[in-house]
């Protein structure tokens, strides 16, 4: 590639390296070694890795024009999941990421707020039962549970108690879309082609059965939403609403209103989007939000165990902010020291691959991006940190947490 980088071994380039010694430390390892700017190669392809700061800023923002695709992950090359935003391209992505921004924006999510509100409520509830017999409490389980029944209110409109009821048809056929087949990954990653044939004969990483059900699932709640006999505080009932207002001007957050980035050659001429790019982004919310939820809401609550003097400053600032009352979008916005030990989880532990407010203005904006940056970065970036917030601000009123 002309950059300096590890040796790759035919085929599989250095994809055995990377499990060997695991993401977290592998990468630092290979700064260290070839600088700011090296290539590496994962099965079939070759990968410039860059943490120049600087340089990430101009690729991703400045000169987005000229880098507007992104790696497709393998699974997402098939059927159904082939349109949703990680897996397009070029103006069906800017087709699709225009129509979708709009449902994100702040005064949109206020509308979600209540049917967070219901989950963390009810989490509390459970919290709360494990308290009185003095249990042990599995963080990842609760926060998955959380994060799961936050998607099914949020994108569906529906209550569901997955802690209490694990073999709730939606919740069994949700943990399948999430978590896949997982003896297929490894295949999927070192023998990508393999994943097309694969599909021929059925065998898909995401069970079909489970993205059938779901498909069903989408296409009655959007025909329910488009009757118009009543109205959803959910993510299928704001998507109706952005395909009537498409013509109109939206309000979009400056996180993510790329508009000058979006607009679209004639060749994607149609409004709204096709019933595929519907179920294909419904899923993606199962992907994306779970995973990142409660992974970023688990750590918090860990580091805020594990810190008592921090413990004791968040959950007085919870109850001098919220009191006995619930929160709501604006009361959660205020919760700053919640937010930071969020964001200082989510830095020592990223989701996916200690903030002040004062020292954002110092620090390099690429320095810090746990939901990616410019026109590509994450569209519920908002939607997910309003999650684990909320979770862990209830969490904090009711209970006295201590790591073991």
């Amino acid at each position: 590639m002309g950059v300096p980088g590890p040796t790759p071994v035919p085929v599989f380039g250095n994809m055995f390296t990377m499990i060997r010694k695991g993401l977290v430390d592998i990468f630092p390892f290979w700064n260290k070694q070839y600088g700011k700017i090296y290539g590496i190669f994962m099965p079939m392809a070759p990968v410039l890795i860059i943490s120049d700061l600087d340089l990430i800023k101009e690729v991703a923002i400045k000169k987005f024009q000229s880098f507007p695709n992104r790696q497709i992950p393998t699974a997402f090359k098939i059927k159904p999941w082939n349109t949703n935003l990680l897996a397009l391209r070029d103006d069906q992505w800017k087709h699709v990421r225009g129509v979708l921004s709009p449902t994100f924006s702040s005064g949109k999510l206020k509308k979600m707020i209540p049917a967070i509100e219901r989950v963390a409520s009810n989490l509390v509830s459970n919290v709360t039962e494990k308290a009185k017999t003095g249990e042990m409490i599995e963080l990842k389980e609760f926060c998955g549970c959380f994060a799961m029944d936050v998607i099914a209110g949020v994108v569906f409109g529906i209550q569901v108690d997955s802690l209490k009821d694990p073999k709730d048809p939606f919740v069994y056929h949700a943990y399948n879309v999430i978590f896949g087949r997982q003896w297929l990954q490894a295949l999927y990653v070192t023998l990508p082609f393999l994943a097309i044939l694969l599909s021929k004969i059925g065998l898909t990483y995401f069970p079909k059965e489970s993205s059938d059900f779901f498909y069903n699932a989408t296409e009655a709640a959007l025909k329910e939403r488009r009757q118009e006999t009543e109205k959803f505080g959910d993510f299928l009932q704001l998507l109706v609403e952005a395909e009537k207002e498409q013509e109109t001007q939206q309000e979009i957050d400056a996180e993510i209103d790329h508009r000058s980035h979006l607009h679209t050659s004639s060749q994607q001429t149609h409004k709204g989007l096709t019933p595929d790019e519907i179920n294909s982004n419904v899923l993606l919310f199962f992907v994306g939000g779970y995973e990142t939820v409660s992974t970023a809401m688990s750590y918090t609550l860990f580091c805020l165990a594990a810190n008592p003097e921090c413990l004791h400053k968040a959950q007085q600032e919870v109850d001098e902010k919220l009191g006995k009352k619930p929160a709501d979008y604006s009361t959660a916005n205020e919760l700053v020291y919640l937010d930071m030990c969020l964001n200082e989880a989510m830095r020592m532990f990223t989701p996916a691959f200690l903030h002040t407010p004062e020292a954002r203005a110092a620090r390099h904006p690429c320095s810090f991006l746990p939901f990616g940056i410019g026109p590509r970065n994450c569209i519920g970036m908002r939607l997910g940190t309003a999650g684990a917030s909320h979770g862990s601000g209830s969490c904090l009123t009711k209970s006295h947490s201590r790591a073991v």
